[in-house]
């Protein structure tokens, strides 16, 4: 059996908060990659140099708006899990 330990350091005042779909637009303007005028997805790297983690509040809510804005890359993640 192979066991890995992962050891994380986040900085509570290094934390992106997204609360209402403009935060969600504003977010994806300055983190989407583009490939001409076509946003691909999120430059992880690029967020990861600026915030230790990312906290979204209104799930349901920005779920629904953010397809409406065609930002594609929050439809996947499971926020609202346990």
């Amino acid at each position: 059996m192979v066991r890995a330990l992962f050891v994380y350091s986040i900085h509570l005042t290094k934390i992106c908060i997204l609360k209402k779909i403009e935060d969600v637009k504003k977010f994806h303007s300055n983190y989407s990659i583009k490939n001409g005028s076509n946003p691909m997805g999120i430059d992880w790297n690029k967020v990861k140099k600026k915030y230790s983690g990312i906290e979204i509040h209104n799930c349901d809510y920005l779920h629904e708006n953010s397809i409406i804005y065609g930002i594609q890359w929050l439809k996947n993640w499971d926020i609202n899990g346990i």
